[in-house]
């Protein structure tokens, strides 16, 4: 298979595995949620996110080793891909029981200090506790192998996988209703069990599969050569998604602080949007970047600039297409979703902020792999995580100045777009990147997409107020943004590389 057939399959199934999950994922909450009750549901959600923190963590880990792996098939081979992986592995485990550790030795002060539970639950929500202890353990160890199936770029068996977690779960939950015992702790060893499952069908298909992978060779390939170069890499990457859950934190206590709850419940909906369409990005990140990371590993500079072009063009036309109608659309969506009365006038401005935000973020990052595939992450890192740290301390002025949250939607976009735009410069200075040519590709051919999508999905709720006016109004704009995409935005090049791969498909 081609390298550009590859990258349409393996983005095809990603979005696939993310309808699919959507779907399966609303009905099964719904259920678990009705099972369980909300303070048991509560409970567990509470204690999980303490955990579940440290998840950035394990998402590192993945972008470590799938660079190292990526850089390594394009470079050097089989043979040092396997050595990489062994020692990713081996510091994966060292790293999984330190984490252990550490969180088993201070459940006694969380729970004494910081959670606020009822007596008679705190049995169960110590069960809970431990059983996510050992779920951390099991997907932080999951990682290296999800790390060597991007960087083969399999990345249908690793939809296929996570499809059947979505079924798994819906099961779970299904059989949970039928259950006598107390459910909690019944509830967290089912989740604790999905993620094994997950884990058994990564290690041992790749075991199989992959000659790379071999776990008699894990000890023996061991050096510490390989694990300080993993763990370099790894603090500067945690250090960036540290960094986002920082913030993303923080602002929710800045917020809490000057507006009250109501505002957390509607911040909390707008990161659950966020991070759903998040993922439409991600899925043509982890699609490009395996080769982008093999351009640059066999020397390729200008391939690697030039994937990093498309990559970042891609990801803007698709959440174009989808942002900026389901924007226009916001209110009649969330009041479908949730009700009208749980949306309070904090709920839509805080989504449509977030959308805009992460399709700002992304509009350049394709430049951010750029300095992945090089390897030189330090500085970078630095420059462009620190302001969304500081953006903590821009908040909190904010609010001290009475500007209130529109002042703090402004100052947060603005902040994206100054990371955003720092990318440019820098990666022209680090690799030679051709500024005018990679605007005249991305920014600037999209830009008409943007005002044409607004235009028309702005002008149709002008014409039909009914609540129900998304389920014609986002058809008709996607596919009008399409038709565009095709006339407007994409090359007479792409557009022949495209039919080339259609053809071939049908074929």
């Amino acid at each position: 298979m081609d390298d550009g057939k590859k990258i349409i399959v393996n983005t095809a199934a990603q979005y696939s595995r993310t309808f699919i999950n959507t779907c399966l994922s609303l009905y099964t909450v719904r259920l678990v949620l009705n099972v369980l009750g909300q303070d048991d549901y509560g409970i567990y959600a509470l204690v999980a996110s303490i955990v579940a923190m440290l998840g950035f963590l394990t998402n590192a880990m993945v972008v470590t080793t799938q660079r190292h792996l990526s850089y390594s098939y394009g470079k050097e081979g089989k043979e040092r891909v396997r050595q990489l992986f062994s020692n990713s592995v081996l510091m994966h485990i060292a790293i999984s029981l330190l984490l252990v550790a550490v969180l088993f030795s201070i459940k006694g002060f969380i729970f004494s200090n910081y959670l606020q539970i009822a007596d008679d639950k705190r049995p169960e929500a110590m069960q809970v506790y431990l059983l996510s202890i050992v779920m951390l353990f099991v997907t932080f160890n999951n990682a290296p192998f999800k790390a060597l199936y991007i960087a083969r770029e399999n990345i249908a068996f690793i939809s296929c996988v996570e499809v059947f977690d979505g079924f798994l779960k819906l099961g779970f939950a299904l059989l949970l209703s039928c259950v006598d015992a107390e459910k909690l702790p019944i509830y967290a060893l089912m989740m604790l069990a999905v993620q094994v499952v997950q884990f058994l069908a990564f290690s041992l298909f790749a075991i199989w599969k992959f000659e790379e992978c071999s776990p008699r060779r894990f000890w023996r390939d061991s050096n510490r050569a390989d694990m300080k170069l993993l763990a370099g890499f790894a603090g500067w990457t945690t250090y960036g998604t540290g960094s986002i859950v920082l913030r993303n934190q923080g602002l929710a206590i800045v917020m809490n602080h000057y507006l009250g709850t109501a505002v957390n419940a509607a911040y909390g909906i707008s990161q659950q949007i966020y991070a759903n369409l998040a993922f439409l990005s991600s899925s043509i990140v982890n699609a490009m970047n395996p080769q982008l990371m093999k351009a640059e590993g066999s020397g390729d500079r200008q391939r690697m600039l030039l994937l990093a072009q498309k990559e970042s063009k891609v990801i803007l036309v698709i959440l174009s297409l989808v942002f900026i109608p389901l924007s226009v659309e916001m209110p009649n969506l969330l009041s479908i979703w949730l009700g009208s009365e749980q949306v309070n006038l904090y709920t839509v401005p805080l989504c449509q902020c977030m959308m805009f935000s992460l399709m700002i973020d992304q509009a350049t990052y394709g430049l951010h792999a750029v300095m992945q595939a090089v390897g030189r992450i330090r500085n970078y890192t630095l420059l462009m995580y620190t302001p969304k740290i500081l953006l903590l301390f821009v908040m909190w002025g904010v609010f001290e100045n009475g500007y209130g949250i529109r002042g703090v939607l402004i100052a947060y976009m603005s902040v994206e777009a100054l990371v955003a735009l720092m990318r440019i410069p820098y990666v022209k200075m680090a690799v030679g990147l051709n500024v005018g040519e990679y605007l005249r590709d991305t920014i600037v051919r999209v830009l008409p997409l943007m005002l044409v999508l607004a235009v028309v999905s702005w002008g149709m709720t002008q014409l039909s107020h009914h609540t129900l006016s998304f389920l014609w109004t986002i058809p008709t704009s996607v596919l009008l943004g399409v038709l565009f995409v095709w006339k407007g935005v994409l090359s007479k090049e792409e557009q022949e590389k495209l039919c080339e791969i259609l053809k071939k498909k049908r074929r």
